[in-house]
This record gives structure tokens, sequence and C-alpha cells, in this order.
């Protein structure tokens, strides 16, 4: 818990997360690892779901 009072909202430039979650899109789909492909959809999901 102490360590995330340290952290701060920066503001994110939107095609450094729509990059982003391209890649893991990608990276997911070529994946044979099912719980890698999973959290990688998921973060994708994350980062689609802020833009």
């Amino acid at each position: 818990m102490a360590a995330l009072t340290g952290l701060e909202t920066v503001p994110v430039h939107v095609g450094l997360l729509q990059a982003a979650a391209l890649l893991l899109e990608e990276a997911a789909r070529t994946t044979a690892d099912e719980p890698t492909k999973a959290a990688m959809a998921k973060t994708a999901g994350m980062l689609r779901s802020t833009m």
C-alpha cells in the first residue's frame, strides 16, 4: 500500500495507448500460452477502455 501512495496521475498521449493495445492484441493472437494470452487480452481491453 505504501508503494501506491507514491504514484501520481500523468498525462499520456492517446497514440501511445493505441500502439500498446495493438501490440498486446497482436501478441495475444500469436502466443500459444493461454494464461499469457488472457493477461495480454485483458490488459489491451483495459487500455482501450481508458481511451
